[in-house]
Protein backbone atom coordinates (compact mmCIF):
# COMPACT_ATOMS: atom_id res chain seq x y z
CA UNK A 1 0.00 0.00 0.00
CA UNK A 2 2.87 2.35 0.84
CA UNK A 3 4.45 1.68 -2.56
CA UNK A 4 1.20 2.45 -4.37
CA UNK A 5 0.73 5.67 -2.38
CA UNK A 6 4.34 6.72 -3.10
CA UNK A 7 3.94 6.12 -6.84
CA UNK A 8 0.67 8.06 -6.88
CA UNK A 9 2.32 10.99 -5.10
CA UNK A 10 5.19 10.90 -7.63
CA UNK A 11 2.66 10.99 -10.49
CA UNK A 12 0.89 14.02 -9.00
CA UNK A 13 4.27 15.75 -8.55
CA UNK A 14 5.08 15.17 -12.23
CA UNK A 15 1.74 16.57 -13.32
CA UNK A 16 2.27 19.69 -11.23
CA UNK A 17 5.85 20.20 -12.37
CA UNK A 18 4.83 20.98 -15.96
CA UNK A 19 6.66 17.94 -17.35
CA UNK A 20 6.10 16.64 -20.86
CA UNK A 21 4.04 13.70 -19.57
CA UNK A 22 2.11 15.98 -17.22
CA UNK A 23 1.20 18.46 -19.96
CA UNK A 24 0.22 15.65 -22.32
CA UNK A 25 -2.00 14.06 -19.68
CA UNK A 26 -3.65 17.39 -18.83
CA UNK A 27 -4.37 18.23 -22.47
CA UNK A 28 -5.19 14.69 -23.52
CA UNK A 29 -7.35 14.34 -20.40
CA UNK A 30 -9.64 17.18 -21.47
CA UNK A 31 -9.65 15.92 -25.04
CA UNK A 32 -10.30 12.37 -23.89
CA UNK A 33 -13.10 13.43 -21.55
CA UNK A 34 -14.74 15.41 -24.33
CA UNK A 35 -14.47 12.53 -26.77
CA UNK A 36 -15.74 10.12 -24.11
CA UNK A 37 -18.87 12.26 -23.88
CA UNK A 38 -19.30 12.09 -27.68
CA UNK A 39 -18.69 8.33 -27.72
CA UNK A 40 -21.10 7.73 -24.82
CA UNK A 41 -23.85 9.77 -26.48
CA UNK A 42 -23.29 8.11 -29.89
CA UNK A 43 -25.40 4.99 -29.08
CA UNK A 44 -28.29 7.37 -28.33
CA UNK A 45 -27.72 9.41 -31.49
CA UNK A 46 -27.57 6.33 -33.72
CA UNK A 47 -31.02 5.36 -32.46
CA UNK A 48 -32.66 8.79 -32.94
CA UNK A 49 -30.96 9.75 -36.22
CA UNK A 50 -30.75 7.68 -39.42
CA UNK A 51 -27.60 6.75 -41.41
CA UNK A 52 -28.76 9.31 -44.00
CA UNK A 53 -28.84 12.03 -41.31
CA UNK A 54 -25.28 11.12 -40.37
CA UNK A 55 -24.38 11.17 -44.05
CA UNK A 56 -25.56 14.80 -44.39
CA UNK A 57 -23.62 15.68 -41.23
CA UNK A 58 -20.52 13.98 -42.65
CA UNK A 59 -20.69 16.00 -45.88
CA UNK A 60 -21.17 19.28 -43.97
CA UNK A 61 -18.40 18.46 -41.46
CA UNK A 62 -16.04 17.49 -44.29
CA UNK A 63 -16.61 20.79 -46.08
CA UNK A 64 -16.10 22.75 -42.85
CA UNK A 65 -12.91 20.86 -41.93
CA UNK A 66 -11.43 21.31 -45.41
CA UNK A 67 -12.13 25.04 -45.53
CA UNK A 68 -11.02 25.60 -41.91
CA UNK A 69 -7.51 24.43 -42.78
CA UNK A 70 -6.93 27.44 -45.03
CA UNK A 71 -9.21 29.88 -43.21
CA UNK A 72 -6.16 31.53 -41.56
CA UNK A 73 -3.58 30.50 -44.20
CA UNK A 74 -1.93 28.43 -41.45
CA UNK A 75 -0.51 31.50 -39.68
CA UNK A 76 -1.90 30.07 -36.41
CA UNK A 77 0.89 27.47 -36.50
CA UNK A 78 3.47 30.26 -36.31
CA UNK A 79 2.07 31.71 -33.04
CA UNK A 80 4.25 29.53 -30.72
CA UNK A 81 7.47 30.31 -32.64
CA UNK A 82 8.45 34.02 -32.08
CA UNK A 83 10.77 34.85 -29.20
CA UNK A 84 8.82 38.05 -28.40
CA UNK A 85 5.21 37.99 -27.24
CA UNK A 86 4.61 41.18 -29.21
CA UNK A 87 5.23 39.29 -32.46
CA UNK A 88 3.01 36.42 -31.30
CA UNK A 89 0.16 38.85 -30.54
CA UNK A 90 0.58 40.35 -34.01
CA UNK A 91 0.27 36.84 -35.48
CA UNK A 92 -2.84 36.20 -33.39
CA UNK A 93 -4.49 39.41 -34.64
CA UNK A 94 -3.45 38.69 -38.22
CA UNK A 95 -4.89 35.19 -37.97
CA UNK A 96 -8.25 36.34 -36.61
CA UNK A 97 -8.54 39.05 -39.30
CA UNK A 98 -7.88 36.55 -42.10
CA UNK A 99 -10.46 34.13 -40.63
CA UNK A 100 -13.13 36.85 -40.57
CA UNK A 101 -12.51 37.82 -44.20
CA UNK A 102 -12.44 34.19 -45.31
CA UNK A 103 -15.78 33.43 -43.60
CA UNK A 104 -17.35 36.41 -45.39
CA UNK A 105 -15.98 35.12 -48.71
CA UNK A 106 -17.49 31.66 -48.12
CA UNK A 107 -20.86 33.29 -47.34
CA UNK A 108 -20.86 34.85 -50.82
CA UNK A 109 -19.82 31.56 -52.46
CA UNK A 110 -22.70 29.69 -50.77
CA UNK A 111 -25.22 32.36 -51.79
CA UNK A 112 -24.11 32.02 -55.43
CA UNK A 113 -23.38 28.27 -55.70
CA UNK A 114 -25.41 26.53 -52.97
CA UNK A 115 -27.68 24.60 -55.36
CA UNK A 116 -24.74 23.46 -57.49
CA UNK A 117 -22.97 22.09 -54.39
CA UNK A 118 -26.06 20.07 -53.44
CA UNK A 119 -26.38 18.69 -56.97
CA UNK A 120 -22.71 17.63 -57.16
CA UNK A 121 -22.73 15.84 -53.79
CA UNK A 122 -25.99 13.95 -54.48
CA UNK A 123 -27.14 15.02 -51.00
CA UNK A 124 -30.79 16.14 -51.15
CA UNK A 125 -31.56 19.07 -48.83
CA UNK A 126 -27.93 20.06 -48.22
CA UNK A 127 -28.54 23.64 -49.40
CA UNK A 128 -30.89 24.17 -46.45
CA UNK A 129 -27.99 23.76 -44.02
CA UNK A 130 -25.12 25.47 -45.84
CA UNK A 131 -25.90 28.87 -44.27
CA UNK A 132 -24.37 27.50 -41.05
CA UNK A 133 -21.03 26.79 -42.75
CA UNK A 134 -19.53 30.32 -42.41
CA UNK A 135 -20.59 30.40 -38.73
CA UNK A 136 -18.85 27.08 -38.17
CA UNK A 137 -15.72 28.26 -39.99
CA UNK A 138 -15.53 31.44 -37.93
CA UNK A 139 -15.85 29.51 -34.67
CA UNK A 140 -13.49 26.71 -35.68
CA UNK A 141 -10.81 29.02 -37.08
CA UNK A 142 -10.91 31.37 -34.08
CA UNK A 143 -10.60 28.41 -31.74
CA UNK A 144 -7.50 27.20 -33.55
CA UNK A 145 -5.86 30.63 -33.33
CA UNK A 146 -6.58 30.99 -29.60
CA UNK A 147 -5.56 27.36 -29.16
CA UNK A 148 -1.99 28.04 -30.31
CA UNK A 149 -1.72 31.18 -28.19
CA UNK A 150 -2.72 29.15 -25.12
CA UNK A 151 -0.21 26.44 -26.12
CA UNK A 152 2.51 29.11 -26.41
CA UNK A 153 1.72 30.29 -22.88
CA UNK A 154 1.55 26.65 -21.72
CA UNK A 155 -2.04 27.11 -20.54
CA UNK A 156 -2.79 23.44 -21.04
CA UNK A 157 -5.41 23.29 -18.27
CA UNK A 158 -7.38 26.02 -20.04
CA UNK A 159 -7.11 24.17 -23.34
CA UNK A 160 -8.24 20.97 -21.66
CA UNK A 161 -11.30 22.69 -20.17
CA UNK A 162 -12.25 24.32 -23.49
CA UNK A 163 -12.19 20.97 -25.30
CA UNK A 164 -14.43 19.40 -22.71
CA UNK A 165 -16.82 22.35 -22.97
CA UNK A 166 -16.84 22.04 -26.74
CA UNK A 167 -17.74 18.36 -26.65
CA UNK A 168 -20.42 18.77 -23.96
CA UNK A 169 -22.12 21.55 -25.92
CA UNK A 170 -22.06 19.53 -29.12
CA UNK A 171 -23.33 16.30 -27.54
CA UNK A 172 -26.08 18.02 -25.56
CA UNK A 173 -27.50 19.99 -28.48
CA UNK A 174 -27.30 17.05 -30.91
CA UNK A 175 -29.17 14.86 -28.44
CA UNK A 176 -31.82 17.53 -27.90
CA UNK A 177 -32.18 17.99 -31.66
CA UNK A 178 -32.71 14.25 -32.08
CA UNK A 179 -35.47 14.05 -29.49
CA UNK A 180 -37.13 17.07 -31.14
CA UNK A 181 -36.95 15.16 -34.48
CA UNK A 182 -35.07 17.98 -36.18
CA UNK A 183 -33.21 15.63 -38.52
CA UNK A 184 -29.84 16.69 -39.98
CA UNK A 185 -30.17 20.26 -38.65
CA UNK A 186 -29.97 18.85 -35.10
CA UNK A 187 -26.64 17.18 -35.84
CA UNK A 188 -25.22 20.12 -37.82
CA UNK A 189 -26.46 22.78 -35.39
CA UNK A 190 -24.92 20.87 -32.47
CA UNK A 191 -21.60 20.61 -34.32
CA UNK A 192 -21.44 24.36 -35.08
CA UNK A 193 -22.62 25.44 -31.63
CA UNK A 194 -20.09 23.10 -30.01
CA UNK A 195 -17.26 24.88 -31.84
CA UNK A 196 -18.47 28.19 -30.44
CA UNK A 197 -18.77 26.82 -26.89
CA UNK A 198 -15.09 25.88 -27.04
CA UNK A 199 -14.05 29.18 -28.64
CA UNK A 200 -15.86 31.37 -26.12
CA UNK A 201 -14.61 29.41 -23.10
CA UNK A 202 -11.03 29.62 -24.39
CA UNK A 203 -11.32 33.34 -25.19
CA UNK A 204 -12.75 34.06 -21.73
CA UNK A 205 -9.92 32.17 -20.03
CA UNK A 206 -7.26 34.04 -22.03
CA UNK A 207 -8.85 37.45 -21.34
CA UNK A 208 -9.09 36.67 -17.62
CA UNK A 209 -5.42 35.66 -17.53
CA UNK A 210 -2.39 37.83 -18.08
CA UNK A 211 -2.80 41.02 -20.09
CA UNK A 212 -1.77 40.71 -23.74
CA UNK A 213 1.13 42.97 -24.73
CA UNK A 214 0.83 45.46 -27.57
CA UNK A 215 1.21 43.86 -30.99
CA UNK A 216 4.17 44.48 -33.24
CA UNK A 217 3.70 45.03 -36.99
CA UNK A 218 1.32 42.55 -38.60
CA UNK A 219 2.97 43.27 -41.94
CA UNK A 220 6.36 42.24 -40.50
CA UNK A 221 5.14 38.92 -39.05
CA UNK A 222 3.18 38.18 -42.24
CA UNK A 223 6.45 38.42 -44.21
CA UNK A 224 8.60 36.71 -41.55
CA UNK A 225 6.39 33.60 -41.48
CA UNK A 226 5.37 33.59 -45.14
CA UNK A 227 6.33 29.91 -45.56
CA UNK A 228 3.22 28.95 -43.60
CA UNK A 229 0.74 30.36 -46.18
CA UNK A 230 3.04 29.60 -49.12
CA UNK A 231 3.72 25.95 -48.30
CA UNK A 232 2.17 24.68 -45.05
CA UNK A 233 -1.36 25.97 -45.80
CA UNK A 234 -1.58 24.26 -49.17
CA UNK A 235 0.03 21.03 -48.01
CA UNK A 236 -2.38 20.99 -45.05
CA UNK A 237 -5.31 21.62 -47.42
CA UNK A 238 -4.25 18.75 -49.65
CA UNK A 239 -3.82 16.54 -46.59
CA UNK A 240 -7.22 17.34 -45.09
CA UNK A 241 -8.90 16.83 -48.47
CA UNK A 242 -7.43 13.32 -48.46
CA UNK A 243 -8.97 12.71 -45.02
CA UNK A 244 -12.23 14.66 -45.19
CA UNK A 245 -13.40 14.31 -48.80
CA UNK A 246 -14.12 10.52 -48.64
CA UNK A 247 -17.58 10.96 -46.99
CA UNK A 248 -18.50 13.34 -49.82
CA UNK A 249 -17.23 10.84 -52.40
CA UNK A 250 -19.05 7.98 -50.66
CA UNK A 251 -22.30 9.94 -51.02
CA UNK A 252 -21.51 10.69 -54.67
CA UNK A 253 -20.33 7.19 -55.72
CA UNK A 254 -22.51 5.00 -53.46
CA UNK A 255 -25.18 6.51 -51.15
CA UNK A 256 -25.67 9.02 -48.35
CA UNK A 257 -26.14 6.00 -46.04
CA UNK A 258 -22.68 4.65 -46.92
CA UNK A 259 -21.29 8.11 -46.14
CA UNK A 260 -23.07 7.83 -42.79
CA UNK A 261 -21.47 4.44 -42.02
CA UNK A 262 -18.02 5.75 -42.87
CA UNK A 263 -18.53 8.95 -40.88
CA UNK A 264 -19.68 7.08 -37.75
CA UNK A 265 -16.53 4.97 -37.87
CA UNK A 266 -14.39 8.09 -38.10
CA UNK A 267 -16.49 9.85 -35.44
CA UNK A 268 -16.02 7.03 -32.92
CA UNK A 269 -12.46 5.97 -33.76
CA UNK A 270 -10.74 8.39 -36.13
CA UNK A 271 -11.72 11.71 -34.54
CA UNK A 272 -10.84 10.81 -30.92
CA UNK A 273 -7.54 9.33 -32.10
CA UNK A 274 -6.78 12.45 -34.13
CA UNK A 275 -7.66 14.81 -31.26
CA UNK A 276 -5.66 12.92 -28.64
CA UNK A 277 -2.79 12.79 -31.13
CA UNK A 278 -3.20 16.54 -31.69
CA UNK A 279 -2.97 17.09 -27.92
CA UNK A 280 0.32 15.19 -27.84
CA UNK A 281 1.52 17.08 -30.91
CA UNK A 282 0.79 20.46 -29.31
CA UNK A 283 2.94 19.61 -26.29
CA UNK A 284 5.56 17.93 -28.49
CA UNK A 285 5.83 20.83 -31.00
CA UNK A 286 7.28 23.60 -28.77
CA UNK A 287 9.56 21.11 -26.99
CA UNK A 288 10.87 19.85 -30.33
CA UNK A 289 11.44 23.46 -31.44
CA UNK A 290 13.39 24.15 -28.22
CA UNK A 291 15.60 21.11 -28.79
CA UNK A 292 16.35 22.15 -32.35
CA UNK A 293 17.10 25.75 -31.31
CA UNK A 294 19.41 24.51 -28.53
CA UNK A 295 21.00 21.95 -30.89
CA UNK A 296 20.18 19.05 -28.58
CA UNK A 297 19.93 15.44 -29.75
CA UNK A 298 16.33 14.78 -30.78
CA UNK A 299 16.46 11.12 -31.80
CA UNK A 300 15.82 9.55 -28.40
CA UNK A 301 13.13 12.13 -27.61
CA UNK A 302 11.21 11.37 -30.83
CA UNK A 303 11.64 7.61 -30.39
CA UNK A 304 10.35 7.70 -26.81
CA UNK A 305 7.34 9.74 -27.84
CA UNK A 306 6.61 7.32 -30.69
CA UNK A 307 6.81 4.38 -28.28
CA UNK A 308 4.40 6.02 -25.84
CA UNK A 309 1.93 6.66 -28.67
CA UNK A 310 2.25 3.09 -29.96
CA UNK A 311 1.60 1.72 -26.47
CA UNK A 312 -1.84 3.36 -26.58
CA UNK A 313 -2.78 2.77 -30.20
CA UNK A 314 -1.71 -0.86 -30.71
CA UNK A 315 -3.98 -2.52 -28.09
CA UNK A 316 -6.90 -0.23 -28.96
CA UNK A 317 -6.95 -0.74 -32.70
CA UNK A 318 -5.94 -4.41 -32.54
CA UNK A 319 -9.10 -5.00 -30.50
CA UNK A 320 -11.18 -3.19 -33.14
CA UNK A 321 -9.44 -5.05 -35.98
CA UNK A 322 -10.59 -8.43 -34.65
CA UNK A 323 -14.00 -7.48 -33.23
CA UNK A 324 -15.18 -4.32 -35.01
CA UNK A 325 -18.56 -5.58 -36.38
CA UNK A 326 -19.72 -7.19 -33.13
CA UNK A 327 -18.62 -4.19 -31.04
CA UNK A 328 -20.49 -1.71 -33.27
CA UNK A 329 -23.59 -3.92 -33.35
CA UNK A 330 -23.68 -4.19 -29.54
CA UNK A 331 -23.07 -0.50 -28.94
CA UNK A 332 -24.89 1.26 -31.78
CA UNK A 333 -27.53 -1.23 -32.89
CA UNK A 334 -28.01 -3.69 -35.74
CA UNK A 335 -28.33 -0.91 -38.32
CA UNK A 336 -24.64 -0.06 -37.86
CA UNK A 337 -22.91 -3.44 -38.33
CA UNK A 338 -21.50 -2.19 -41.66
CA UNK A 339 -19.80 0.68 -39.81
CA UNK A 340 -18.12 -1.91 -37.57
CA UNK A 341 -16.85 -3.76 -40.62
CA UNK A 342 -15.42 -0.49 -41.92
CA UNK A 343 -13.79 0.05 -38.51
CA UNK A 344 -12.00 -3.30 -38.80
CA UNK A 345 -10.64 -2.40 -42.23
CA UNK A 346 -9.51 1.07 -41.12
CA UNK A 347 -7.88 0.05 -37.81
CA UNK A 348 -4.35 -0.73 -39.18
CA UNK A 349 -4.19 2.77 -40.70
CA UNK A 350 -5.54 4.43 -37.54
CA UNK A 351 -3.01 2.49 -35.44
CA UNK A 352 0.02 3.80 -37.37
CA UNK A 353 -1.46 7.25 -37.98
CA UNK A 354 -1.92 7.72 -34.24
CA UNK A 355 1.88 7.49 -33.94
CA UNK A 356 2.95 9.39 -37.04
CA UNK A 357 0.50 12.32 -36.96
CA UNK A 358 1.65 14.01 -33.69
CA UNK A 359 5.31 13.54 -34.63
CA UNK A 360 4.75 15.27 -37.98
CA UNK A 361 5.08 18.64 -36.20
CA UNK A 362 8.79 17.87 -35.88
CA UNK A 363 9.09 18.53 -39.62
CA UNK A 364 7.51 21.97 -39.10
CA UNK A 365 9.93 22.70 -36.27
CA UNK A 366 12.77 21.79 -38.68
CA UNK A 367 11.17 24.14 -41.27
CA UNK A 368 10.84 21.36 -43.85
CA UNK A 369 7.60 22.73 -45.27
CA UNK A 370 8.54 22.20 -48.93
CA UNK A 371 9.22 18.47 -48.66
CA UNK A 372 6.20 18.08 -46.37
CA UNK A 373 4.09 19.62 -49.15
CA UNK A 374 5.35 17.07 -51.69
CA UNK A 375 4.65 14.19 -49.30
CA UNK A 376 1.16 15.54 -48.72
CA UNK A 377 0.40 15.63 -52.44
CA UNK A 378 1.53 11.99 -52.66
CA UNK A 379 -0.61 11.15 -49.64
CA UNK A 380 -3.79 12.74 -50.96
CA UNK A 381 -3.34 11.23 -54.40
CA UNK A 382 -3.21 7.75 -52.88
CA UNK A 383 -6.28 8.32 -50.70
CA UNK A 384 -8.46 9.82 -53.39
CA UNK A 385 -7.26 7.24 -55.89
CA UNK A 386 -8.29 4.50 -53.47
CA UNK A 387 -11.84 5.82 -53.08
CA UNK A 388 -12.14 6.48 -56.83
CA UNK A 389 -11.06 2.90 -57.58
CA UNK A 390 -13.66 1.61 -55.11
CA UNK A 391 -16.24 3.74 -56.91
CA UNK A 392 -15.12 2.35 -60.27
CA UNK A 393 -15.50 -1.18 -58.85
CA UNK A 394 -18.95 -0.21 -57.51
CA UNK A 395 -18.11 -1.40 -53.99
CA UNK A 396 -18.10 0.79 -50.88
CA UNK A 397 -16.42 -2.05 -48.97
CA UNK A 398 -13.50 -2.16 -51.41
CA UNK A 399 -13.26 1.63 -51.27
CA UNK A 400 -12.73 1.42 -47.49
CA UNK A 401 -10.18 -1.41 -47.82
CA UNK A 402 -8.17 0.48 -50.42
CA UNK A 403 -8.40 3.72 -48.43
CA UNK A 404 -7.02 1.89 -45.38
CA UNK A 405 -4.17 0.32 -47.37
CA UNK A 406 -3.22 3.72 -48.79
CA UNK A 407 -3.29 5.18 -45.28
CA UNK A 408 -0.90 2.51 -43.94
CA UNK A 409 1.62 3.24 -46.70
CA UNK A 410 1.39 6.99 -46.14
CA UNK A 411 1.73 6.81 -42.35
CA UNK A 412 4.78 4.52 -42.56
CA UNK A 413 6.51 6.80 -45.08
CA UNK A 414 5.85 9.88 -42.92
CA UNK A 415 6.98 8.11 -39.75
CA UNK A 416 10.26 7.02 -41.37
CA UNK A 417 10.88 10.56 -42.63
CA UNK A 418 10.30 12.20 -39.23
CA UNK A 419 12.49 9.65 -37.46
CA UNK A 420 15.19 10.23 -40.08
CA UNK A 421 15.01 14.01 -39.50
CA UNK A 422 15.57 13.41 -35.80
CA UNK A 423 18.68 11.30 -36.46
CA UNK A 424 16.95 7.95 -35.99
CA UNK A 425 15.02 5.64 -38.33
CA UNK A 426 12.03 3.29 -38.42
CA UNK A 427 14.12 0.10 -38.20
CA UNK A 428 16.25 1.53 -35.39
CA UNK A 429 13.17 2.59 -33.40
CA UNK A 430 11.46 -0.80 -33.81
CA UNK A 431 14.70 -2.42 -32.67
CA UNK A 432 14.49 -0.52 -29.36
CA UNK A 433 11.02 -2.01 -28.71
CA UNK A 434 11.55 -5.41 -30.30
CA UNK A 435 10.23 -7.29 -27.24
CA UNK A 436 6.85 -5.52 -27.52
CA UNK A 437 6.75 -6.04 -31.30
CA UNK A 438 7.45 -9.78 -31.06
CA UNK A 439 4.84 -10.29 -28.31
CA UNK A 440 2.25 -8.30 -30.31
CA UNK A 441 2.87 -10.41 -33.44
CA UNK A 442 2.49 -13.65 -31.46
CA UNK A 443 -0.77 -12.42 -29.91
CA UNK A 444 -2.14 -11.47 -33.33
CA UNK A 445 -1.33 -14.93 -34.72
CA UNK A 446 -2.97 -16.67 -31.74
CA UNK A 447 -6.10 -14.51 -31.94
CA UNK A 448 -6.38 -15.05 -35.70
CA UNK A 449 -6.41 -18.80 -35.01
CA UNK A 450 -8.92 -18.33 -32.18
CA UNK A 451 -11.41 -16.66 -34.52
CA UNK A 452 -11.80 -19.98 -36.36
CA UNK A 453 -12.58 -22.14 -33.30
CA UNK A 454 -14.35 -19.84 -30.83
CA UNK A 455 -17.88 -18.45 -30.84
CA UNK A 456 -18.32 -14.71 -31.50
CA UNK A 457 -18.86 -13.62 -27.91
CA UNK A 458 -16.28 -15.95 -26.35
CA UNK A 459 -13.74 -14.63 -28.84
CA UNK A 460 -14.76 -11.03 -28.04
CA UNK A 461 -14.17 -11.66 -24.32
CA UNK A 462 -10.78 -13.26 -25.04
CA UNK A 463 -9.86 -10.37 -27.36
CA UNK A 464 -10.66 -7.79 -24.68
CA UNK A 465 -8.72 -9.68 -21.97
CA UNK A 466 -5.64 -10.17 -24.16
CA UNK A 467 -5.31 -6.56 -25.31
CA UNK A 468 -6.17 -5.08 -21.91
CA UNK A 469 -3.35 -7.08 -20.32
CA UNK A 470 -0.96 -6.17 -23.13
CA UNK A 471 -1.92 -2.50 -22.81
CA UNK A 472 -1.16 -2.36 -19.07
CA UNK A 473 2.26 -3.93 -19.63
CA UNK A 474 3.19 -1.86 -22.68
CA UNK A 475 1.85 1.51 -21.45
CA UNK A 476 3.55 1.18 -18.07
CA UNK A 477 6.90 0.35 -19.67
CA UNK A 478 6.64 2.95 -22.44
CA UNK A 479 5.55 5.97 -20.40
CA UNK A 480 8.24 5.44 -17.76
CA UNK A 481 10.93 6.61 -20.15
CA UNK A 482 9.25 9.65 -21.74
CA UNK A 483 10.02 12.29 -19.09
CA UNK A 484 13.57 10.98 -18.64
CA UNK A 485 14.46 12.23 -22.15
CA UNK A 486 12.71 15.62 -22.21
Amino acid sequence: MTTIRTRFQMLIQRLRSGSFLGNVLILAGGTGLGQLVIILVSPILTRIYSPDDFGILAIFASMMSILAVISALRYEFAIPLPEKDEDAVALLKLTLAIIGLFSLFITIIIWVMGDAIELWTHAPGLTSFLWMLPLGLLGMGSYQALNYWAARKKQFSLLSFSRTTQALGRAGLQTLGGFLALGPIGLIGGLVAGKWFGTLSLAWGIVKGEKLPAASSMRYVARRYKNFPLFTAWSALINVIGIQIPPVLFARYFSVGDAGFFSLTMRVLGLPAALVGQAVGQVFYPLAADRINEQKDSGVFVERTATALLSISLPTFALVFFSGPVLFTLVFGKSWTTAGLYASYLSPWLLISFVSSPLSTFALAKEKQKLASLLTIYETSLRLGAVWLGGWLGSAEWAVKLFAAAGVIIALVYLEWVLHLSGSGLIHWLGTIRVFVVVAILLIILLAAGMVFLSTYVFLALNIIVWTGFAFWFVRSALQGVNQHV
